[in-house]
């Protein structure tokens, strides 16, 4: 294997001025007014200039970021989509065989708890999807799906040499868990907000469930 030469090493590791530093907190801005903006208003009735009000900044700062408003709701998607992957990568596969529940606890809660906080920009998304018909997803978003899928399955595979769950593919204690995930996650969704159980009671819920169908 090639060694990188010192220079690349250098430049891997200079740090970001502040200009640069600004630029990605503007960015980050953005994309949660958006995000907010999107939840509330859908995709169809979200407008940038709404998005730039919420974001207090200029309509013409926003598309020194992106080209429009499609772009920038795949922006907020792939941001939530890449923030699942390194939870799962930092928080889950930890544990993968770890004695007892501790894994299959922890997948849990990342799943509620990245519901909880991206629900209503992730139900407009799936409408947003659904109304591109045909539309190939972007590239990034299906390189995302792979190693979402990839550390899902090592975990629960790393869980079944440990004999923490039940003698099924790991592939299949995948379909499993996200099956009934979203089945709950949807229900809590539907439930009217006064009678929705908090997202601990939730998440306990769930895991219960879960640990009779999937533990050894």
């Amino acid at each position: 294997m090639k060694k990188p030469t010192a220079g690349a090493a250098g430049e891997a590791a200079k740090p970001m001025t502040r200009r640069e530093k600004e630029r990605l907190a503007h960015r980050a801005a953005i994309l949660d007014a958006a995000e907010r903006v999107f939840a509330a208003k859908g995709f169809p009735g979200a407008t940038i200039a709404e998005i730039a009000r919420e974001a207090e900044f200029a309509v013409g700062s926003i598309y020194n970021f992106f080209p429009g408003k499609r772009e920038l709701a795949e922006a907020v998607m792939l941001r939530i989509a890449t923030e699942r992957v390194e939870e799962v990568e930092r928080e889950v596969l930890p544990l993968a065989a770890a004695s007892g529940a501790a894994g299959l606890r922890a997948f849990v809660r990342v799943w509620v708890r990245h519901h909880a906080t991206h629900g209503p920009f992730l139900r407009m998304g799936m409408e947003y999807q659904r109304s591109q018909g045909r539309r190939e997803p972007p590239e990034a978003f299906k390189r995302l799906f792979r190693e979402y899928r990839a550390a899902s399955e090592r975990f629960f595979a790393e869980g079944l040499r440990a004999g923490l769950y039940r003698a099924i593919p790991a592939a299949d204690l995948v379909r499993t868990f996200e099956g009934l995930a979203h089945e709950y996650l949807f229900e809590w969704d539907r439930a009217p907000a006064d009678s929705r159980p908090s997202a601990a009671k939730l998440e306990e819920r769930l895991f219960a469930v879960l640990s009779k169908l999937l533990l050894a």
